[in-house]
C-alpha cells in the first residue's frame, strides 16, 4: 500500500493537470485516506521515504501526502486507536523533527510545519502526558541549537507551544473536569511560552511570524468557554514583551505589524469582572503612553524610524495602533485615565486630553480601516454607560468638559469628511456604484450617520442646560450646507441630515433641547394635591418636588415628606402621560437605597405604578366577551398616539432599573396570591416592548437597558428559566434581521446581543453554550431554522460559531452588516 500511495501522490502532484490519471489518483487517495490501513502506509512512507535516483534526496510529494494523512487520522481517529499506536505515531514524528533540527536531510519545510502542528494537537489531546511530551521537546529544540540550526528548532518551539491551536476543538470532545484539569496544566506553562517566543524573536528573525502567530494562539480568551485561561496583558508586561510587541506594531514588517497589534489588543479584552489587578493597571498606563507617543505617526508628513516607508504600510501601523486604542478605550478607560505609580503625576495631568486627541487622530486617518474601531467609542460616548469600563465624559471632570466638547467638535467635522464620495464618482453623476471604494464608502457613512445620531441626542449643553442639545448641532451642519461649493461635501451633509431628522420624531425625557423645557412656576406647597385636574399646576408641582428632593434629610430613615410627596404623586398619575412623575419617584428611590424603613413605601408605590402604567399601555388581558379591546401590540403598532408613550415607558423602566439596585426584593419576592413576582412581569413587558414591530428607537433602546441590567443584578431568577428565557431574546433579536425591521436602526441591538454573549458583568452561566444564550443561538439559528429563509443553509450552519468567537464589539457588528449585505443580495 505505501508504494500505491506514493505512486498516487506523485500522480497528484507531478502528473499532467486534469488529465484521467490524475483525477484516478485524487479518487483512490481520498477513499484511502479513510480507510485503517492509512496509518501504517503513511507512517511507513515517512520512515522509509523514497528518493530520487539521482540526488538520492527524498521526494517531495509522497512525504508530504504522507504528512497530511497522518494528521487527518490525529485528528479524527487519535481517540480511537490503541496505547501502543500511540507510540509509534509519537516516535515517529519525534524521529523526524529530531532529523530535521540536526541536519539537513530531514522533513521539507512544509511537511515539517505539518509534524509540528500534529505534535501540539496529540499533546492537547494526551494532556495527561504533558510532562515527558515536553522533555521530549526540550531535547529537540536544544539538538536544533546545538546543531546551529535554530530556525528548524523553532519551528518546532512554534507548535508544539500552540496548544491553543486544539484546545476549542478538544474542549467539544471532553468532559468539563477534563478540560479543567487539561487547562491548568497547560496554564503553568505560559512563562515558558513567553519565554520561547522571547528568544524567537530575538534571536530568529526568520521565524518571528511562527512565534508571533503562537503567542497569538496563547491569548486570553483562546478558550471561548474558560475566559480566564491564556495570557493577558499583565502576564505580556510583567514578561517584558509589551515593548517588544509595540516595535513590530510601528516598526515591523506589515504582517509582524498586524499579528503583534492584535496581541496586545485582545490581551486588553475583559473576560471577567474581577477587581483590576496592580499589574493589569501597569499594563494599561505604559500602553496608553506608548499609544500616545505615537500619535504622530497619524500625520502625514511624519516618517517611521529608521527610514521612511510606504503609505501603506503606514496604514496597517495606523489601524494597528487604532486597535489596541479602542481595546484601552473599551476595557480600561477609568484605570487608564487614574492617577497610578509612576503615571499621570503630577506632571502628566493632560494625559486623558493626549489619549483623546489620539482617538480623534484615529477617526480623522484617511483609511476606513483605522477610523471604523473608534466609531463604538464615539457611539457610546456620551451615553450613561451600563458598563463601568468604557470610556465615556463622565470620567472628566467639569473643568474638562468645555475642551472635550471642543474635541467633539473636530471630531464631528473629520466624520463629516469622511463621508464624502471622491471626485471621480462626483464626475460620473452616478447615483451608485459596484466600485469597492463606493461601497466601502457607503458602509461607512452608515456608520457615521449612526454614530452622529447617538452623540448629539446626547450632546452637552450650555452650562446649567440638560444635555440632548441636538438643535444646535443640526443647525451647525446646516450652516455648513448653506456654506459649501463642494458637491462632494454638500452630498454628505445631506446624507447625514437625512438620518438626523430622526432627532426630531419625538421628544424623549433624556434627549432634550432648550425649548422642551417647562417653565418652573412654584406652586403653594399646601394645596397642591388638589389640582389633580390642573395639568400645569401638576406638572409645576413635580418639577417643584424634584428642586427639594435632594435637601429632604432626617438621619438615617427617610423624611416623612417623601411619603406624602409619592402619595400626591399616585395621586396624579393616573391616566394622563406624565413621564416626570416616575423621574420623581427615582429619585426618592436612589435616596432611599438600602434603607429597610422604607421598604413598604417603595413596594406599595411601584405595584400602584405598574398597574397604571400597564394599563396606559394597553397590557391587560383581552375580555373573552369583548374581543374588541385593543392590545398593546395594536396599540403601538397603529394607535397615532402612540409615540407619545415613549418618554413615559423610556422612565418607567429606568425606574424598573432603580428598583433593582436599591430594593432588589420588591420585584423578585413570591406574589402571595400566586402570580408571577414584579421582577418576572418587567422582563416579559420588556421582552415583549422589544418584539413589537412599532419602530420605536427608544422604547427598544430602554427594553434592552433594563433586560441587561436584570441579568447583571438579580441573575439568580433568570437561571431558573434560563433556556426558555434565553431562547425568546434571541428569537426577537435575530427577528430583526427580517425584510420588516429594514427601516429600523438595528445597531444598538447588536450590541445589547453582544453583551448577553460576551459581556463579563454578565453570569458566565447566563452566557454560557450549555443552556445560556450560546446555546440558544444554536437553538434558534439551526434547530428552529430561524433564518433559513433569509441567509443560505452555509452561513446559518456557521452563524453560532461565529457569533461566539467574535468578542470584541465592532467585529461583531461587522459581522451582522455582513449578514445584512447577504440578505440585500
Amino acid at each position: 500500500m505505501a508504494e500505491q500511495l506514493a505512486a498516487c501522490a506523485r500522480q497528484l502532484f507531478e502528473g499532467v493537470s486534469g488529465s484521467d490519471e490524475q483525477r484516478f489518483a485524487n479518487a483512490w487517495l481520498m477513499n484511502f485516506q479513510a480507510s485503517d490501513q492509512a496509518w501504517e502506509a503513511a507512517l511507513q512512507l515517512l520512515e522509509q521515504p523514497p528518493r530520487d535516483p539521482a540526488t538520492l534526496q527524498s521526494l517531495a510529494a509522497p512525504e508530504l501526502v504522507a504528512m497530511q494523512i497522518l494528521r487527518l487520522k490525529t485528528q479524527q481517529e487519535w481517540s480511537r486507536i490503541s496505547p501502543e499506536q500511540h507510540q509509534i505515531v509519537r516516535q515517529t514524528l519525534l524521529k523526524l523533527l529530531e532529523a530535521t533540527c540536526v541536519s539537513d536531510g530531514g522533513l521539507a519545510p512544509v511537511s515539517c510545519r505539518i509534524a509540528c502542528v500534529t505534535v501540539a494537537d496529540i499533546i492537547v489531546k494526551s494532556y495527561t502526558e504533558w510532562s515527558s511530551w515536553k522533555s521530549d521537546v526540550q531535547r529537540l529544540v536544544d539538538a536544533g541549537v546545538a546543531a546551529q540550526r535554530q530556525q528548524r528548532g523553532a519551528a518546532v518551539v512554534w507548535s508544539v507551544e500552540l496548544h491553543g491551536f486544539g484546545l476549542w476543538g478538544f474542549a467539544r470532545l471532553c468532559t468539563s473536569e477534563e478540560m479543567v484539569n487539561m487547562l491548568t496544566k497547560f496554564q503553568a506553562e505560559r512563562e515558558e511560552v513567553m519565554k520561547a517566543v522571547q528568544m524567537i524573536i530575538s534571536n530568529i528573525p526568520e521565524e518571528q511570524s511562527n512565534a508571533l502567530r503562537c503567542l497569538e494562539g496563547w491569548v486570553i480568551g483562546c478558550v471561548p468557554t474558560h475566559e480566564t485561561f491564556g495570557l493577558n496583558a499583565a502576564h505580556i508586561f510583567s514578561s517584558g514583551m509589551m515593548d517588544m510587541l509595540f516595535d513590530i506594531a510601528t516598526n515591523g514588517k506589515e504582517e509582524h505589524s498586524q499579528l503583534a497589534a492584535g496581541i496586545i489588543a485582545d490581551s486588553f479584552v475583559c473576560t471577567v469582572s474581577d477587581p483590576l489587578s496592580d499589574a493589569m493597571a501597569n499594563a494599561v498606563h505604559h500602553a496608553g503612553h506608548r499609544l500616545v507617543a505615537a500619535t504622530p505617526l497619524f500625520y502625514t508628513d511624519v516618517q517611521l524610524p529608521p527610514h521612511g516607508i510606504g503609505d501603506e504600510q503606514k496604514t496597517v501601523t495606523c489601524s494597528g495602533l487604532s486597535r489596541i486604542a479602542c481595546s484601552l478605550a473599551m476595557n480600561h478607560a477609568p484605570a487608564l485615565f487614574s492617577p497610578h505609580g509612576n503615571f499621570n503625576s503630577s506632571g502628566k495631568t493632560q494625559f486623558p486630553l493626549e489619549f483623546m486627541e489620539l482617538l480623534l487622530a484615529c477617526s480623522a486617518h484617511p483609511d476606513a480601516d483605522v477610523v471604523q474601531p473608534t466609531l463604538e467609542i464615539w457611539f457610546f460616548f456620551l451615553e450613561e454607560s451600563s458598563s463601568q469600563n468604557e470610556i465615556s465624559l463622565e470620567l472628566f471632570d467639569a473643568a474638562g468638559h468645555e475642551q472635550i466638547v471642543a474635541v467633539l467638535s473636530r471630531l464631528v467635522n473629520s466624520l463629516v469628511d469622511h463621508c464624502k464620495y471622491p471626485q471621480s464618482f462626483i464626475d460620473t453623476q452616478q447615483i451608485s456604484s459596484d466600485d469597492p471604494e463606493i461601497e466601502a464608502i457607503d458602509t461607512l457613512r452608515r456608520e457615521i450617520a449612526d454614530t452622529l445620531l447617538s452623540l448629539f441626542s446626547k450632546w452637552p449643553g450650555d452650562p446649567g442646560q440638560p444635555k440632548g442639545d441636538y438643535v444646535s448641532c443640526v443647525m451647525g451642519m446646516s450652516q455648513m450646507l448653506s456654506d459649501s461649493k463642494d458637491v462632494a461635501m454638500i452630498d454628505a451633509l445631506l446624507f447625514l441630515l437625512s438620518y438626523l431628522v430622526e432627532l426630531f420624531d419625538v421628544v424623549s425625557s433624556d434627549s432634550e433641547s432648550e425649548d422642551d423645557q417647562l417653565p418652573l412656576e412654584v406652586p403653594a406647597s399646601g394645596g397642591v394635591d388638589h389640582h389633580k385636574a390642573d395639568d400645569a399646576c401638576c406638572r409645576a408641582g413635580v418639577q417643584f418636588f424634584l428642586n427639594v428632593i435632594p435637601f429632604l434629610t432626617n438621619g438615617d430613615t427617610h423624611h416623612p415628606i417623601e411619603a406624602q410627596i409619592l402619595d400626591v404623586c399616585m395621586c396624579w398619575y393616573g391616566e394622563r402621560i406624565f413621564p416626570d412623575v416616575l423621574t420623581c419617584c427615582s429619585r426618592i428611590i436612589t435616596k432611599q437605597q438600602g434603607n429597610p424603613s422604607f421598604y413598604v413605601e417603595a413596594q406599595q408605590m411601584f405595584e400602584r405604578l405598574l398597574v397604571a402604567f400597564r394599563a396606559k399601555l394597553r397590557d391587560v388581558p383581552v375580555a373573552a366577551s369583548d374581543p374588541r379591546q385593543q392590545t398593546m401590540e395594536d396599540f403601538l403598532t397603529l394607535d397615532n398616539d402612540a409615540d407619545s408613550m415613549i418618554p413615559e415607558v423610556e422612565q418607567f423602566l429606568k425606574l424598573s432599573r432603580e428598583m433593582l439596585c436599591s430594593f432588589p426584593q420588591v420585584l423578585v419576592q413570591p406574589r402571595s396570591n400566586g402570580d408571577p413576582s414584579l421582577y418576572w412581569i418587567c422582563l416579559d413587558l420588556s421582552t415583549r416592548l422589544l418584539k413589537i414591530d412599532h419602530q420605536m428607537q427608544e422604547v427598544c433602546d430602554t427594553s434592552c437597558d433594563f433586560l441587561l441590567d436584570a441579568m447583571r443584578c438579580q441573575p439568580g431568577p433568570v437561571l431558573e428559566r434560563i433556556a426558555v428565557f434565553a431562547t425568546e431574546i434571541v428569537r426577537v433579536v435575530l427577528g430583526f434581521l427580517g425584510p420588516k425591521r429594514e427601516r429600523y436602526r438595528v445597531r444598538n441591538l447588536w450590541d445589547f446581543l453582544f453583551q448577553c454573549l460576551h459581556a463579563p458583568q454578565i453570569s458566565t452561566q447566563i452566557r454560557g453554550k450549555y443552556c445560556g444564550f450560546l446555546s440558544a443561538i444554536t437553538t434558534v439559528v439551526h434547530d428552529e431554522g430561524a433564518l433559513h429563509s433569509l441567509l443560505p443553509p452555509d452561513v446559518c450552519q456557521q452563524l453560532p460559531g461565529e457569533l461566539r468567537i467574535r468578542r470584541q464589539r465592532h467585529r461583531f457588528r461587522q459581522y451582522f452588516s455582513l449578514l445584512l449585505s447577504a440578505m440585500e443580495t
